[in-house]
């Protein structure tokens, strides 16, 4: 019997083979698909940075008006966008002070 089945019919959620992956991990191994569990790991970091990479552009977009809000998004919300991108802390300082005009001209609206 193969490690992976003898893992699986233990009720175990890893198991390790003592061969290196593709990547070169000699890591445990997810019974249910047979991935490295380093190589996920990596993925989901490498998928966690984009999408918080992508989130910054965006609010940064609609923060200096190069993007429209959707429509659904209510002045409440506008403030809250704009309130994160200045919590960021970019390293630019143009932006930081458009997102705290942008927070001063919300405020001025309600």
């Amino acid at each position: 019997m193969t490690p992976r089945k003898t893992a699986a019919a233990a009720g175990l959620t890893t198991y390790r083979t003592w061969k290196h992956c593709k990547n070169g991990h000699l890591a445990e191994r997810y019974t249910s698909s047979g991935a490295c569990v380093e190589c996920l790991k990596g993925a989901a970091q490498d998928l966690k940075i984009k999408t918080r990479d992508a989130r910054i552009a965006h609010n940064t977009a609609m923060v200096q008006g190069l993007q429209p809000y959707p429509v659904f998004v209510k002045p409440e919300h506008k403030l809250a966008v704009s309130e994160y991108c200045d919590i960021l802390r970019y390293s630019s300082p143009e932006v930081i002070e458009q997102c705290r005009a942008f927070i001063t001209m919300m405020k001025n609206l309600k």
